[in-house]
């Protein structure tokens, strides 16, 4: 297989016997651009207090049904008098957190010098803050196959990642069609370019790609962000930008998407975000409807982080081994 001039293999995904298909469940932790005010557009990592709580929600609800949750992090939220307690409380319920750049920079199509200055310093802060090395980045923004090129690449795996998950759109190719996207498992597997840089690709729908936009009125999110602009909402509130459905509508696709990778006994790596699922899922929902559903399979299927996955279905098979 070929992407954008550079030959790459399938990697071998070993899905322990006991279980029929895998299940990584990852989080963007981004005080999203899409939500913030009109007149100071932009994303970044400081997470805010009613995230950070709906986070610690999260992850007693995935303790519940006996699992762990994936946290990305923006790592500009980790400088000098920033709150990033929630991280450290994670890892220390046994939650993964990796790094998803310093700025918040797309792998793929930003300049390879800024890209090295930017996971660099996030690379600094995530071990000085949360005694965190490189392993698995998380790129923001996704890119289509084939756009990450050798020079980023040489730039990632200089500065230790061995493997990265940034390839994918959240789905916006099946926004004509976004139950195409349950097969989206299948037609992306993990892959080793020569180099040696792993890529696991994201796969379907993402919360913001189908709440935010496929479903969304434009109109009513620009007025949310005069009123709510990276603050907390008041109690009862309620989504205005959706239809009603929406979320029910979102839940049966990844339904269906685990459905899809329990047929084909594939690996599926899911991407949300807690901001985006605090607006639109504040019962969490989302969250423990599909695990229900996982759980109610006849054949186990594993669930639990892309850390995980990496560590017990790739990496021995491989060549790689943890840091």
């Amino acid at each position: 297989m070929t992407y954008n001039g550079s030959v790459a293999e399938l990697v071998k995904v070993r899905i322990p016997k006991q279980y029929r298909c895998a299940v990584a469940l990852t989080y963007d932790t981004d005080m999203a651009n899409g939500y913030s005010p009109l007149d100071n557009p932009g994303c970044h990592g400081r997470t805010a207090p009613f995230v950070a709580d709906y986070m610690r929600q999260m992850m007693d609800h995935a303790e519940r049904f006996g699992t762990r949750l994936h946290f990305f992090k923006i790592v500009n939220g980790l400088e000098k008098g920033c709150d990033y307690s929630v991280y450290q409380e994670a890892l220390a319920r046994d939650h993964d957190v990796d790094c998803h750049t310093y700025g918040h920079l797309n792998l793929a199509y930003t300049n390879p010098e800024k890209l090295d200055v930017d996971l660099r310093r996030a690379n600094l802060l995530m071990q000085e803050k949360l005694e965190v090395k490189p392993f698995v980045l998380r790129g923001p923004g996704g890119y289509p196959p084939g756009a990450l090129g050798p020079d980023s690449r040489s730039v990632i795996l200089k500065n230790g990642f061995r493997y990265v998950s940034g390839q994918g759109t959240g789905g916006m190719e099946y926004k004509n069609n976004p139950g195409d996207s349950a097969r989206d498992s299948g037609a992306h597997p993990p892959f080793r370019f020569l180099d040696g840089l792993i890529e696991i690709p994201f796969h379907g729908l993402t919360d913001r790609a189908f709440l935010d936009n496929i479903v969304a009125d434009d109109d009513a999110l620009t007025e949310f962000r005069k009123l709510y602009a990276h603050k907390s909402v008041p109690a009862g509130w309620k989504c205005t930008w959706t239809v009603p459905n929406a979320l029910d509508r979102l839940i049966e696709i990844q339904k269906s998407s685990v459905d899809y990778a329990y047929k084909h006994r594939l690996l599926l790596n899911l991407v949300q975000h807690p901001y985006s699922h605090y607006l639109h899922d504040p019962g969490h929902r989302h969250l423990c409807e599909l695990l229900d559903h996982i759980q109610s399979k006849e054949d186990p299927i594993w669930v639990g982080t892309l850390r995980g996955v990496i560590r017990e279905m790739i990496e021995p098979y491989n060549g790689h081994k943890s840091q």
